[in-house]
């Protein structure tokens, strides 16, 4: 029987599950709405319940686990100490409940190291070994990836850029602190500038970013992204904005780091020709020249699935010691 990884990516909305293989192949896999009930009891079983369900499909039984969360999390010790999904999660030891649930070793970390390792492996970084993986979503995420490995730092919560401060008296962030990066680099950060502009209506095209950011059904940043290819200025005026802090953090970043090679992915990514120009030019004006000549941007190339193969991956990696 060949060893397959459960890997799971818990978001905000939907609680995704995969089969993957040793090579980072997607074997099977399902998603499932989250739903209201977030306590760590209701989750678990979720999971387990889904776990169930997918290996029924290739008949064959996982032999680990890999799981990515946003949040504050030891993949040391496998605790989620906060996460922005899951309020009530506090100094959850999720890794140890779920192996002692299942039966087998389960391998928690931050969601944004998993899609870093995901694109390492079978995407956009597979022939860079050194990386900063950005993330724009509903809000943000990052990984550093260094020597083909992803930097925790002294406790593991390194990579935690989407609140690096753009601005110091900025609007406050869930966080606690105020101006962060994701609140302008982020589909949150995107319909805030919207709403802004909406009301102060001196662009033309002010008053169908009002329809748009009015309509909470809707995928309101794909809406926004519409309408700024059909030339209405106050749309192109936010994405250009957003373009300018999302090249400032870059630049930060690029300059902090040494790291020059970024992998750029999420929702918002799907919209960069509309952002990026605007980034790529502030990025060149706060950096060095030979280090702004440097510089490659790549678009993630795995979509939903990164965090998926890289969480499989992970899973396999830490656990090689395992009889196979």
């Amino acid at each position: 029987m060949k060893h397959l990884a459960v890997a799971i990516d818990l978001g905000g909305t939907h609680l995704r599950m995969a089969l993957v293989s040793p090579e980072g192949e997607i074997v099977a896999q399902k998603k499932v709405m989250v739903g209201t009930e977030r306590g760590e009891k209701a989750i678990i079983q979720k999971i387990e319940s889904l776990k169930k369900k997918l290996e029924q499909e290739p008949h064959q039984k996982a032999t680990r686990i890999g799981l990515g969360i946003a949040g504050i999390v030891s993949s040391r010790e496998g605790i989620v100490f906060a996460s922005p999904h899951f309020p009530g999660w506090k100094d959850f030891k999720v890794g140890s409940l779920l192996t002692s649930q299942c039966g087998i070793p389960v391998f928690v970390d931050n969601d944004a190291n998993m899609i870093a390792r995901g694109e390492k492996g079978k995407g956009a970084g597979r022939d860079w070994q050194n990386f900063l993986m950005v993330t724009l979503g509903t809000g943000m995420g990052g990984a550093l990836m260094i020597d083909s490995e992803v930097f925790c730092g002294d406790h593991g919560f390194a990579g935690e850029i989407g609140h690096m401060v753009i601005q110091a008296e900025g609007p406050p962030c869930a966080c606690g602190s105020r101006g962060c990066f994701e609140l302008y680099a982020s589909a949150t950060g995107l319909i805030r500038m919207g709403q802004e502009a909406a009301v102060d209506g001196e662009l033309p095209g002010s008053e169908r970013l009002q329809e748009i950011i009015s309509s909470p059904h809707i995928d309101r940043t794909a809406r926004l992204a519409e309408e700024a290819r059909k030339f209405n200025e106050a749309a192109r005026g936010i994405f250009d904005r957003m373009g300018y802090y999302l090249g400032i953090g870059l630049a930060s970043l690029v300059n902090v780091t040494g790291l020059e090679k970024i992998v750029l992915g999420g929702g918002i990514s799907q919209s960069a020709d509309l952002f990026l120009p605007s980034a790529r030019e502030e990025l060149v004006r706060r950096t060095y020249k030979k280090t702004a000549e440097c510089v490659e941007i790549r678009m993630a190339q795995l979509g939903d699935s990164a965090g998926l193969i890289g969480a499989g991956l992970w899973a396999f990696k830490n656990s090689s010691s395992t009889s196979e």
